[in-house]
């Protein structure tokens, strides 16, 4: 038994010299492949450079990438090799071929188009993320339980070389399957489009608001917080209630100005001016959105409310009115402004009158306008930085997953790393919309929670942050300063110190003490 065994290893030590070396095992043994290459098989006494006629010549940074090639390269074959990839393959290929050709949306094109792409897009996104957690937990774990790593340990190449191969191998596997999938996705939801047979109005207003990235501009406002210093100052001199913390009294302050900042009472007018407009032609769009609730903040039993927009150029006297009939509140609405209100300043101010027919106040909270949206760049521009997120996401999750199964047993990486992914999310929700929806509580246990999620949501990643689907639906740009600011913050400050922490913990891993199973 002994003896099969060690054939058995002496097959697998081939196999890996095989990749690392690049010669045959078949023929040869361990100690002809690395006379080969001028080493032995302790790191120790690898050669870090050679001397030719030429001078000396490095070899160190040749080997680690030789090294990091063969393992990545090994990593893909084994993880095509998986059942569990084999069946989430499968549902991968029903997600991209029969979804966008069996949902019929709500008949129109524009809601065909979102339907489709929020389906399918957050599908494949689901499906790739569990796939690179599943991945990056095992292939590790495995390695080092069935002691196939052992060898690789062996021979002159570091640990940390070991990790990043892992997790080159998975990271390129998962986004060759999202590039694809995504290829397919945006052909087949724009041939189903077209062959749909959409009236002419239907496919215009399909290419003004959701085929194009629009690029948003918000309203100048006014000086928020220090209307806030001022009235936390007169409400320190009368405290009402001294044993809330400064913190608390300026984030109940701060939510109140914001609500406030949005009011508009019965027979008033609002003005907003937007500044930095570009320089446009007569052809140009500008495409106004809005979205109001009538007496207070709430997404249900909204009901229909009347006023009177007013569009105005700075250079001009004259305000013009643009819309009067009652529409719903709670839901969003847009309408065309000519380009010809737009001063050669790029200025443009829009106001709003309240004709509400319940003479109550209506509230526009800054998260939802009003704005305006001026094209940019085309769809496929568009579509192709939200799957740059997506790729982005798998990087940080195959880093997650890498660490948790370099340090654990499969059964504990695969529960650390989904339980990472799961407090995110829970995270994520309970997360207010907007800091108007945020309460302060007043009892200490309430407020140790506030801060206890706080801080989770400092050290805590959602995949959520990758997800910029509606943007994409809704016609809006994602900037290029938005997916650099998400690298930044969340796959370098956050990723890269957990990638960092993986390679310590395999380094000072004693695979020797790890039990067959």
């Amino acid at each position: 038994m002994g003896r099969v065994t060690f054939g058995v290893q002496r097959v697998r030590d081939r196999r890996w010299a095989s990749m690392l070396y690049g010669v045959s095992g078949r023929t040869e043994h361990d100690s002809d492949v690395v006379a080969r290459v001028g080493g032995p098989r302790s790191r120790s006494h690898c050669p870090s450079s050679i001397v030719s006629e030429s001078g000396p010549v490095s070899l160190a940074g040749e080997w680690e990438m030789r090294a990091l090639i063969a393992i990545a390269t090994t990593t893909i074959r084994s993880s095509i090799r998986s059942h569990v990839v084999h069946v989430v393959l499968f549902f991968l290929i029903f997600t991209v071929f029969v979804l966008p050709l069996t949902i019929a949306g709500d008949g129109t094109a524009r809601g065909l188009l979102q339907i489709a792409m929020n389906y399918t897009l957050g599908f494949v996104g689901v499906l790739l993320s569990f796939v690179t957690l599943w991945l990056g937990c095992t292939v590790m774990a495995d390695d080092i339980e069935t002691y196939q790593i052992h060898m690789l340990f062996s021979k002159p190449v570091p640990r940390s070389v070991v990790w990043l191969g892992k997790w080159l191998g998975i990271i390129v596997l998962q986004g060759t399957l999202l590039l694809v999938s995504g290829m397919f996705i945006y052909v087949l939801v724009i041939w189903k489009i077209h062959a749909s047979d959409f009236p002419d109005d239907e496919m215009l207003r399909l290419r003004d608001e959701v085929l194009v990235g629009r690029r948003r501009f918000d309203p100048d406002m006014f000086d928020i917080e220090k209307e806030v210093r001022r009235r936390v100052l007169i409400r320190t001199r009368n405290p009402i209630a001294p044993s809330l913390s400064q913190k608390i009294i300026e984030d109940q302050i701060r939510r109140r100005v914001r609500v406030q900042a949005g009011e508009v009472p019965f027979r008033e007018r609002k003005h907003w001016v937007f500044r930095g407009l570009t320089a446009m032609t007569t052809d140009d769009p500008i495409f106004f959105r809005f979205r109001m609730y009538v007496d207070r903040v709430a997404k249900r039993d909204q009901p229909a409310t009347a006023g009177r927009w007013w569009v105005l150029n700075p250079e001009d006297t004259r305000m013009y009115p643009r819309r009067a009939p009652p529409f719903q509140a709670g839901v969003f609405h847009e309408f065309r402004i000519p380009p010809r209100f737009v001063s050669k300043s790029g200025q443009l101010v829009i106001a709003y009158e309240n004709l509400d027919r319940e003479r109550k106040s209506v509230i526009l909270q800054l998260v939802d306008g009003p704005l305006l949206l001026i094209p940019e760049a085309g769809f496929l521009n568009n579509y192709a930085r939200v799957i740059g997120l997506l790729f982005l996401q798998l990087v940080f999750l195959a880093a997650i997953a890498c660490a948790a199964g370099g340090a654990f047993s499969i059964p504990v990486a695969i529960f650390v790393a989904f339980s990472y992914v799961l407090i995110g999310a829970v995270v994520i929700a309970i997360r207010p919309e907007s800091i108007d929806d945020l309460v302060i509580p007043r009892m200490f246990i309430g407020r140790l929670l506030l801060n206890v999620r706080q801080f989770a949501d400092l050290i805590v990643v959602s995949v959520n942050e990758f997800n910029e689907i509606s943007k994409l639906t809704k016609g809006e740009l994602v900037r290029l300063q938005d997916i650099g600011a998400i690298f930044l913050s969340v796959c370098v400050l956050r990723g890269l110190p957990i990638a960092v922490l993986g390679i310590w913990l395999l380094k000072r891993k004693e695979v020797g003490l790890v039990i067959r199973r």
